[in-house]
């Protein structure tokens, strides 16, 4: 438990030491969501290794662990239940310490499930290498039945949220449920024999769960319940599925169940795995622990509007605040005044988010083995990923880029001599970035929709290191002329394609721009209106690299147009030519390939 000790603030009036007070980042916190926050869509970072201490893992083997130990910790049906979890890996390389943080007052709940799936895979590690037979002499059937039993352990800890998600409960009616609903809506789709028959499964195990008048935790629905969640992973990996229900906001919802329910085989297999490797021995000894920071009273007491009249120095000049102003009578006391309810109004839910309490945890504590990354059940939200780049030291896989309103740094916590002076300057940027990011919200720009906060695991590379450096080097071309650098479109529709997404888009004129992040690509164009005759179809797909190599057909690699590797955020404008009835390119930036090909034509 973090200590309390005010000490610092109340000598200096700032976190830390510093210039910055706790009352004016909460104010600037409120004041950036006031004028409609940030909302900058989901992103995934390449993860570097930023240390020099001896690792067994990779940096994203540590990460692919970390986040499916996060996963797997969710137990809870609140959607605002977070876990998040740091590994450190022994010095020796034969076994971790898994450090543990959720949001809320579930800790003791969710440590003890998070402890049952270690001792499991602590076991299956042990015999496993006790054994010792010869390399390859491991039989597929005792693979298969590690997963078994780790995935009934799973299902039986998180009854509570797997029940949820299918909506078990009585009080729902199963031909509304998502289920059923999936099975309606790819009913006239053209699906592999395989897909279809799997999906038919699917539908029949659950009408079978939905009757059972049993607990979810029997022993029988226990069973059930892996065979439906197999399924649904082998749909989430199916092409033909993905295909049928890409299109439509209520389809990509369905499909969301399909995916987060098929997550639950994907990562404890993906663990089981990992303890079955004779290569790594991290999970030989598993040690667990967790670590909670409690918010004082002191920040739920409310401030009164006068103090709020400093506010205005964060506005800067311009035809931003000119309209901000208009809004409110041109009167700066209604300014303050409204800021000083909504924030007094979300005092009570203020919390120290998870990963922020991990990193805090290794502040108070130096001597013990950073993990390189910390990771949680969902994506970081736009605060926390702001922190985390400042401070540097530590790395999140993911934010989906939003602003979390009820959030703060736990300033009260005891900092050694030794980080004040990092963690103070850390809290200065944050302040200046907050500021910065109160400017660029008074700009206008698109609003991009609100993102999917749940996070889908990373996927590491665990064969021998040198195969990517292999599959690089196979890739050759030249860049297309067609693509130049360009600003973003005006008046513009927008669609993110992740690795394995699918689209099709109608744009009005030949432009397509094209926006390359670590893990994503943003599509903006001009949609073709009703009264458009001239139309140029668009088809788009990313998929990852390795896959792409693959494919043998010459035309496939001649149509790789690799563009380098380019920073997060590069923009391009790809002209959709008119000449011929199709055309196609494939791009390759980092790890991953977009798949363009368009028509034109008259609709």
């Amino acid at each position: 438990m973090c200590s309390r000790s005010l000490a610092m603030n109340q000598q200096t009036g700032g976190i830390w030491g510093s210039n910055v007070s706790r009352e004016q980042l909460l104010q600037k916190i409120s004041l950036c969501a006031m004028l409609g926050g940030a909302r900058e869509g989901l992103r995934e970072h390449s993860l570097n290794t930023r240390d020099g201490a001896n690792h067994q893992l990779s940096v994203e083997q540590e990460a692919e662990i970390a986040g499916n130990l996060a996963f797997l910790s969710r137990r809870r049906k609140c959607s605002q239940s977070v876990a998040a979890v740091a590994i450190e890996e022994a010095e020796n390389g034969h076994g971790l310490s898994v450090r543990l943080a959720v949001n809320g007052d579930a800790l003791q709940h969710v440590e003890a499930g998070l402890r049952q799936i270690c001792s499991i895979l602590e076991q299956i590690s042990r015999d496993v290498h006790a054994t010792n037979p010869a390399i390859g002499a491991i039989i597929t059937g005792e693979e298969t039945e590690h997963i078994n039993i780790l995935l009934g352990e799973v299902i039986t800890i998180c009854s509570s949220r797997i029940s949820s998600r299918l909506r078990l409960a009585r009080k729902h009616d199963i031909i509304s449920t998502e289920i059923m609903q999936l099975r309606q809506s790819v009913s006239n789709a053209e699906l592999e024999m395989e897909t279809k028959a799997e999906l038919n499964d699917l539908v029949r195990l659950y009408r079978q769960l939905k009757a059972s008048s049993e607990p979810s935790t029997n022993e029988a629905n226990v069973v059930t319940l892996a065979k439906i969640i197999g399924l649904a992973h082998n749909l989430s990996q199916s092409h033909s599925f993905r295909g049928a229900i890409r299109s439509g906001e209520r389809k990509e919802k369905l499909s969301d169940t399909i995916i987060k329910l098929g997550q639950y085989y994907r990562a404890t297999k993906q663990l089981v795995l990992v303890a079955r490797r004779r290569r790594y021995r991290v999970f030989e000894r598993i040690e667990v622990s967790s670590f909670q920071i409690s918010v004082p009273p002191e920040v739920r007491i409310n401030t009164d509007a006068i103090a709020f009249t400093d506010i205005m120095n964060y506005l800067p000049d311009g035809s931003g605040t000119l309209k901000v102003l208009q809004r409110y009578q041109g009167s700066k006391a209604r300014i303050c005044s409204k800021l000083a309810s909504r924030l007094n109004d979300s005092r009570s839910g203020i919390k120290v988010h998870a990963e922020i309490k991990l990193l805090f945890f290794y502040e108070i504590h130096p001597n013990i083995k950073r993990p390189r990354v910390i990771t949680a059940n969902k994506s970081s939200c736009y605060l926390c990923d702001l922190f985390f780049r400042l401070h540097g030291t530590f790395q999140v896989p993911s934010t989906f880029g939003m602003l979390t309103e009820r959030w703060i740094l736990p300033d009260w916590c005891p900092i050694p001599r030794t980080q004040l002076d990092h963690i103070r300057k850390t809290a200065i940027q944050f302040d200046d970035a907050l500021s910065l990011q109160i400017s660029r919200t008074l700009e206008r720009r698109p609003r991009l929709p609100d993102p999917m906060q749940s996070l889908v695991a990373l996927s590491a590379n665990w064969s021998d290191p040198q195969s990517s450096e292999v599959h690089a080097a196979t890739v050759s071309g030249h860049i297309s002329s067609s693509i130049s650098e360009n600003s973003r479109l005006s008046s513009s529709s927008l669609r993110i394609l992740k690795p394995n997404d699918y689209t099709i888009i109608k744009l009005c004129d030949q432009d397509l721009s094209l926006d390359f992040f670590d893990n994503s690509v943003l599509l903006y164009y001009r949609p073709k209106k009703v009264t458009d005759e001239d139309t140029v179809t668009v088809h788009a797909q990313v998929n990852p690299l390795s896959l792409v190599i693959q494919d043998k057909n010459e035309e496939v690699q001649r149509a790789i147009f690799p563009v380098g590797c380019l920073r997060s955020g590069t923009k391009k404008v790809l002209k959709c030519n008119q000449e011929g009835s199709s055309t196609s390119i494939r791009i390759h930036w980092g790890n991953l390939v977009v798949s363009l090909e368009w028509t034109y034509g008259k609709d």
